[in-house]
C-alpha cells in the first residue's frame, strides 16, 4: 500500500486493521515463548534424575519404608516404579545404550549411606516389567555410581586408604579409584588428575578429592571432583569439572572455588558428553541469593561454551542435584522432577575455571 493509498483508509478501518497486525504479532511472539517457558511437573517427591535415548529414571522417597524406590519414564511419557528392591539412600542411577536398547545401572549397598558393601546391578528397559542382573566385576571392593555405555561399564571403587568422603576433610586425597570394565576381563584403572602442590594458597599436593557425577559416551569421560582445606579460622574449597578420554590424561574444563563466606557449597553438576558436546551446571550457591547458576554446553575441543537462557531454579542457593538435556529440552529436579520441552543458548566464550593459585596452575 502506498502513502497516498493509506490516506484514502477511514480511521476506523485503519484501528480495526493496527488492531489485527498487533492481535497477530502477539500471538506469533509471545504465545511460542509462554509454551517454551513453561516447565511440565513429572514427580513433585523426585530427585536424582538419568535419562537416555527417550527413557528417564530417578529416585522418590518412600515415608512407608524410608527408603527410596526406583522410578521409570518411558519414552511413551508412562511413569513406574521399577521392580526391583528399594535403596537406602538415593539411587546412584545412570542410563544409557546396552544391545539394541537402554539398560540402567545403579548399586545396592549394606550400608548406602557409607557407601559400604556395595555392588552394581543392571537393569534393562522396557514396556514389560524387565529383571534386574548382578554384574560379575573383577577385583571385589565396594563398588558405586556406576555408567554404561554398550558394554563398558565406568564405575568408582571405594579406596580405604584414600580417606574421607568429606570432600572439605584434609584426608580425603582419593577416597575412590575410576575403573573400566568391558565385561571381559579385568577393569582397567583410569589415571585421575591430582594436585600439584601450592605452598602460597596452603594447598596439598596429590589431591584429587570426591569424584561424583560420573558419565560415560565410547571412550570418553566426564566427572567432577570436589576437595577442600580446612585451615585455622578458614575453610576452601574447590570443584572442578574434567573430562577425559581413557587411557589418556583429564582436561580441566570448568573450576568453581568457595570460601568460609558462602552460604553453602557450590556444585558442578551431572556432566553429560552428547557428541562433541559436553553438558554440566554449575550451582553458584551465591551468599546475595541471586541466580547466578548456569547450566552450560562446553565444546570439548575448545572449550568454548554457551549457557541455557533460563533459569531451572528460583535463587542459586535453591536445591538441585541433577539436570540432563532431553530432546531439545532439558529434565532435572528442583523442587521435584520436572521438564522443559525447548531451550535456547547464548554464547558466553571460554569460562574461566575460578583458582586460589595462580592462572597458570588452575589444579593447584
Amino acid at each position: 500500500m502506498t502513502v497516498r493509498e493509506a490516506r484514502r483508509v477511514s480511521p476506523a478501518a485503519a484501528f480495526v486493521a493496527l488492531l489485527a497486525t498487533v492481535c497477530l504479532l502477539w500471538g506469533a511472539l509471545a504465545t511460542p515463548t509462554a509454551h517454551a517457558l513453561l516447565p511440565t511437573p513429572l514427580d513433585p517427591s523426585g530427585q536424582a534424575v538419568a535419562a537416555y535415548g527417550g527413557w528417564a529414571a530417578w529416585s522418590r522417597y518412600d515415608p512407608t519404608t524410608t527408603q527410596f524406590a526406583l522410578i521409570l519414564r518411558s519414552p511413551a511419557g508412562t511413569i513406574s516404579t521399577a521392580a526391583v528392591p528399594e535403596r537406602e539412600a538415593a539411587f546412584d542411577v545412570e542410563l544409557g545404550p546396552d544391545g539394541g536398547g537402554v539398560a540402567a545401572v545403579y548399586s545396592r549397598c549394606s550400608n548406602a549411606v557409607a557407601l559400604v558393601g556395595c555392588q552394581i546391578y543392571e537393569l534393562p528397559l522396557a514396556e514389560s516389567p524387565s529383571s534386574e542382573r548382578l554384574l560379575a566385576i573383577p577385583g571385589g571392593g565396594s563398588l558405586h555410581e556406576p555408567a554404561i555405555w554398550q558394554g563398558r561399564i565406568a564405575f568408582l571403587r571405594r579406596n580405604p586408604a584414600g580417606g574421607s568422603e568429606d570432600a572439605t576433610s584434609p584426608t580425603a586425597r582419593l577416597p575412590d579409584l575410576l575403573l573400566v570394565w568391558k565385561r571381559a576381563g579385568s577393569p582397567q584403572r583410569v589415571a585421575l588428575p591430582a594436585s600439584k602442590g601450592s605452598r602460597r594458597a596452603g594447598w596439598p599436593r596429590g589431591l584429587t578429592g570426591l569424584i561424583s557425577g560420573l558419565t560415560l559416551n565410547g571412550n570418553a569421560l566426564a566427572y567432577t571432583t570436589a576437595s577442600g582445606v580446612k585451615g585455622t579460622g578458614a575453610e576452601f574449597s574447590m570443584f572442578t569439572l574434567w573430562y577425559q578420554r581413557v587411557g589418556q590424561g583429564a582436561r580441566l574444563m570448568d573450576q568453581a572455588t568457595a570460601g568460609e563466606g558462602n552460604v553453602c557449597l557450590p556444585a558442578v553438576l551431572s556432566p553429560t558428553i552428547v557428541g562433541s558436546k559436553l553438558y554440566a551446571y554449575l550451582h553458584a550457591c551465591d551468599p546475595s541469593a541471586a541466580n547466578l547458576d548456569r547450566w552450560t554446553r562446553y565444546d570439548i575441543r575448545t572449550r568454548n561454551a554457551q549457557r541455557a537462557r533460563y533459569a531451572f531454579t528460583s535463587s542459586s542457593d535453591s536445591s538441585i542435584t541433577s539436570i540432563l538435556p532431553e530432546a531439545g529440552g532439558a529434565i532435572w529436579d528442583s523442587e521435584g522432577v520436572r521438564r522443559i520441552g525447548h531451550l535456547t543458548w547464548t554464547d558466553i566464550g571460554r569460562p574461566k575455571p575460578e583458582s586460589f593459585c595462580t592462572h597458570n596452575d588452575l589444579f593447584c
